[in-house]
């Protein structure tokens, strides 16, 4: 992003970001609301920052991302919404389909892959459950 530059942020009508810039705004939030002391807002550059910060930040991120293996390897019916949030999928679907997406409908778009195959069959037992 070019110095200066802004980027705007569309909200749903319950104040959600939804598309693309929800997901940069949502990941900056949440890495400086957890953790503002990793990197203080009084540098302008990334060089500038001392490398103690620098060492801890990237300690901090490996532990991270350790943690979020974890938990993708547990998680016994995985989505396919990667990152994006649940508001932004459901604001992309009103932009293409001029509606709302019913509970059903919704959770066969974010359990299932690209060729319309359930990711698990524990995913597709619930969704004929419900259907």
């Amino acid at each position: 992003m070019r110095e200066g530059e802004r980027i705007v942020v569309e909200c749903n009508q319950l104040g959600q970001p939804i598309k693309k810039a929800a997901c940069l705004l949502t990941s900056f939030l949440g890495t400086v609301a957890r953790r503002p002391q990793l990197c203080p807002l009084g540098y302008a550059k990334w060089n500038d920052i001392l490398p103690t910060y620098k060492v801890e930040l990237l300690r901090v991120i490996e532990t991270y991302s350790a943690i979020g293996r974890a938990a993708r390897a547990a998680q016994s019916v995985p989505h396919t919404s990667e990152s994006k949030s649940y508001a932004r999928l459901r604001q992309e679907f009103v932009d293409e389909h001029g509606r709302e997406s019913g509970k059903v409908k919704f959770y066969r778009m974010t359990y299932t892959h690209q060729d319309g195959t359930f990711v698990r069959d524990e995913s597709r037992d619930l969704y004929v459950r419900y259907y």
